[in-house]
This record gives structure tokens, sequence and C-alpha cells, in this order.
């Protein structure tokens, strides 16, 4: 069984012996750690130490965000000059939904380990921002890759594109809220 210890000065936990001089973190001497025990079993720490959830978010993220971005300079440019960029866009909108998918799994996975079979509040929040931004993201792709890009498309497209990110950066909030959260075995 792993020991752990805990910077008194700023959180950082990590395994004792694999810390040297100084907390990685923010530089505290090794003296202000103290032993700290996780209170959850081996399997649940193995489990949430794989962090697939905080990797696997920030690829709807920056897709959604790129996505916007490139529909913005595309729509900009002159019909028949941004065939490269739409193109771009089409595989963006298409890919997007497949990482907000692989997100929310991860999510799950992460909160039955982190919260057992607790289902609260905030992650009720967090199952209803995801499935929208879904659900926004899928609309999105349809439009693009149907080319329905007349002026009234165009702002649709970018209103579901705005609201993307929108959306994302609400899940970011809430998912913060629960960082620290742990349940005890």
């Amino acid at each position: 069984m792993r020991s752990y210890i805990k910077c008194s000065v700023c959180g950082y936990i990590g395994e004792d012996g694999k810390v040297k001089q100084v907390c990685p973190a923010c530089g505290a001497p090794l003296s202000s750690f103290e032993h700290y025990e996780y209170g959850i079993n081996e399997k649940r720490l193995s489990n949430l130490s794989l962090h697939l959830h905080p990797i696997l978010v920030h690829f709807p993220i920056s897709i959604a965000i790129l996505s916007f971005i490139f529909l913005v300079i595309a729509f900009l440019m002159k019909s028949g000059t941004n065939g490269e960029w739409i193109l771009i866009v089409k595989i963006i909108s298409i890919i997007l939904p497949f990482t907000i998918i692989a997100a929310m799994t991860a999510g799950l996975f992460d909160a039955k380990s982190r919260l057992k079979d607790a289902v609260g509040r905030i992650q009720k929040r967090k199952i209803q921002l995801g499935t929208l931004f879904l659900v926004v993201s899928c609309l999105s792709a349809i439009l693009i890759n149907y080319e329905v890009f007349t002026p009234l498309g165009k702002v649709a497209i970018l209103l579901l594109g705005f609201l993307g990110i929108l959306l994302s950066a609400l899940l970011g909030k809430k998912g913060a809220s629960l960082l620290a959260v742990l349940i005890k075995d």
C-alpha cells in the first residue's frame, strides 16, 4: 500500500519518498509536508489517478472554440475562396459531438469513482449542460455539413457555435466546484 504526504502550504498530495527537497507545486520545503491518508481503497484511487475526465474535457472545449473561429474566418471570406476553411469546419463539426460523448462518459466514470453512486445536484446539472452541448453541436454539424449558408443559416450556425462555447465554459465552472470533492469509503 502506498503512503502519501500533503503540503501544508498549498495542499499538493504526493507519494511519500517521491517528493524531493521541495514541493513541486509551490516550492515549500519538505518539512512543510505531513502524512496524508486518502481514506479510499486503492482501486478507487487508481481509477481517479487516470485523470480521464480532466484530460478528455479539454478536447470539446478546444474544438468548439476552433470551430467558431474557423467559421468566422470562412464566413468573412468571399464565397469560392473559403472552400478549405469550410472543409475544415465540416470535419471539426463531425468530430465535436464524439469528443463531447467521450468527455461525458469519462465524467460519469470519474463521478462514480470520486463520489461512489451519488448523483447530486451539481452532477445532474453537468449532465443537463453536457447533453445540451451535445445537441447544439449536432445541430451545428447538420447545418454546416448540409451547407445551410444562407444569411439566416450563417447567423444560426454562429449562434450555435457561440452557445457551444458558453456551455463548455459553464460545464468547466460546474466541474471546478467538484474538483476537490472525494467521498471517503
